[in-house]
């Protein structure tokens, strides 16, 4: 058996006892109990492929069944509205591929699984959406199939340019890395800033369970999210992560453009992108200087700390090689962290007085020499955004 997506032990229509039902990427199996899965026959498959509709109908006030229509016949399944409602958003997740399909998947994200903020909704609220939801459930299809409208194509695409219009474009994924060097600071500094908030060591390995975004969103919004924050399932993994963004895309008004299969199938290149994305938005994007924000808001900080120093930002990789610019931004703010004698007439400085003096002050990001002659644009971003919030 290929990978089990999603499992559930519940009744099927007609039977006496109940069974459990393992959806996979091909096939939907019953089994009499998990003892059998793997070891005797299924009771019955249903083929994705064969599928042709599928819906949620109410039987009674608690009752629903959840009716999965092939050429040939229909197997209905028995349960709660939750659970019937997020078998059919997975089943239907994989006849269409939908994580191939960018437009659908944001689809499924924005109007189906987006789990809200505990703090914004109610369980009244929640109670009188239920009728308009299961409403958006039923999906027929032909071959192709297609889970989607044409209408509500539309509203995808309607809603995209929205979006991508209305909310603020990120920064930081967009400076290039040119060699090996430059994306292993760019990780170093990623997981530093990861470890550091949370509070604990992490391995690269860990973060496409998603659980530790879970926990990073969380600390960052200091809201809390309702979700399964530890997910075995796939379909669980992909929910929390597209939670994740669509309450960061809501709360911070950013647009942010990743694919939560990307993160749960381990791409590292995209996993660090989100992990910059999100320190952009919630850490970066409230820097404020004056009247400028952000980007700018850094800049004029970092100009206004190395004004005299003979020290030209001409950008934010050549101008922090040496560690001198760093230096002078931490002996300007706090001459107690670093003694200003290090700086006289000289044009490099070991970078472990640096760390001293920002490990001192519980910086959430510590340059390290051995990346700095190379250094990588957003890395040095990071680290001094992190150096401006704890020195003040």
């Amino acid at each position: 058996m290929t990978e089990v997506i999603l499992s559930n032990t519940g009744y099927r229509k007609g039977d006496k006892s109940p069974s459990v039902w393992i959806l996979t990427k091909d096939n939907i199996y019953f089994y009499n109990s998990y003892s059998d899965v793997n070891k005797k026959n299924p009771l019955s498959t249903i083929n994705i492929k064969s599928i042709t509709s599928n819906n949620i109908k109410q039987e009674t006030s608690n009752k629903f069944l959840l009716q999965i229509n092939e050429s040939t016949r229909t197997t209905g399944l028995y349960g709660d509205y939750k659970t019937l409602s997020y078998w059919l958003q997975a089943i239907n997740f994989v006849i269409q591929d939908l994580v191939q399909n960018r437009q659908e998947l944001e689809f499924l994200l924005s109007s189906q699984i987006e789990a809200p903020l505990q703090s914004k909704i109610s369980p009244s609220q929640s109670k009188k959406e239920t009728p308009s939801l299961m409403k958006s459930t039923s999906v027929s299809r032909k071959p192709p199939p297609s889970s989607i409208s044409e209408q509500q194509h539309k509203e995808v695409q309607s809603s995209s340019h929205i979006v991508s219009n209305g909310n603020k474009q990120l920064l930081l994924d967009k400076c290039p890395t040119e060699n090996l060097n430059q994306k292993a600071m760019r990780q170093t500094v990623c997981l530093e800033f990861m470890e550091n908030t949370l509070g604990k060591k992490i391995k690269m390995s860990e973060l496409k369970e998603g659980n530790l975004f879970v926990e990073l969103f969380e600390k960052l919004s200091q809201s809390k999210l309702q979700i399964n924050p530890n997910a075995i399932e796939i379909v669980d993994k992909i929910h929390n992560i597209g939670t994740i963004i669509a309450n960061t895309v809501k709360l911070c008004k950013v647009s942010i453009l990743i694919d939560p299969m990307d993160i749960v199938r381990g791409n590292e290149t995209e996993i660090i992108k989100f992990i910059m994305l999100l320190f952009e938005s919630f850490i970066l994007n409230k820097v404020k200087v004056q009247k400028s924000e952000g980007m700018e808001g850094l800049m004029m900080w970092v100009n206004a700390l190395l004004d005299g120093s003979g020290i030209e930002v001409e950008d934010f990789s050549s101008t922090f090689r040496d560690g001198r610019a760093f230096a002078y931004i931490i002996s300007k703010r706090r001459p107690d962290l670093l003694d200003p004698k290090y700086l006289s007439n000289s044009s490099s400085i070991n970078y472990s007085f640096v760390a001293k003096a920002l490990n001192k002050c519980r910086c959430k990001i510590i340059p390290e020499e051995v990346y700095m002659d190379d250094a990588d644009e957003s890395s040095v971003i990071m680290i001094l955004t992190s150096m401006m919030i704890c020195l003040g």
